[in-house]
């Protein structure tokens, strides 16, 4: 990652410390479910990592993106806000390395049942999502139409070496991410 986008790196620092914290799960709690729960946390954990990953390996993906991204995903439940010296959320999100000096990244996490359960799985949504903009603004243009009938209906839609643009990006993220990983955050 470059120096270039300081808001990325810090960004993403705040993900990794949050996505690696312990869930505090207790046995307790969940009966004969506690091991399925803690295979889903864990899962979540190992999808959370593996997209923090490709989204740091993508170096015009910024970290505006990401914030961006965060404010849709998962129900906006996992906001990233950037605070001053003195403890004030700015208003304009700096991205250069001097103006993210004194500055830190938080997270702001509203659980929805459970959150052992949900707050890997929303690090990992807020990232799907920055990876689903970044992929799709910089898919292949469309080099032919195809017509699609359901019904008495017909569209005529683009395609992308004789696939629509949906199944195109399906394609990519599995190729990229497998096929589990895929369907869980970019069917």
């Amino acid at each position: 990652m470059s120096s270039k986008d300081a808001l990325k790196e810090a960004i993403c620092n705040t993900l990794a410390q949050w996505i690696r914290q312990r869930p505090g799960l207790k046995p307790d709690d969940y009966g004969n479910a506690y091991r399925a729960v803690q295979r889903q946390v864990a899962r979540d954990k190992r999808d959370a990592e593996t997209l923090l990953e490709a989204v740091r390996r993508r170096h015009s993906l910024s970290g505006k993106d990401i914030i961006e991204a965060s404010k849709t995903a998962f129900s906006g439940r996992l906001q990233l806000i950037v605070k001053n010296a003195d403890g004030k959320t700015m208003k304009l999100i700096p991205s250069d390395a001097e103006s993210m000096k004194g500055r830190t990244v938080v997270l702001d996490f509203t659980p929805g049942q459970c959150w052992p359960e949900e707050y890997r799985a929303a690090a990992a949504a807020v990232l799907a999502l920055a990876l689903r903009q970044y992929v799709r603004s910089n898919m292949p243009k469309p080099d032919g139409k195809t017509t699609r009938t359901h019904g008495p209906f017909s569209l005529e839609v683009n395609t992308i070496d004789g696939v629509t643009e949906g199944d195109w990006f399906q394609r990519h993220m599995r190729r990229e991410f497998g096929q589990a990983l895929q369907r869980r955050w970019f069917d």
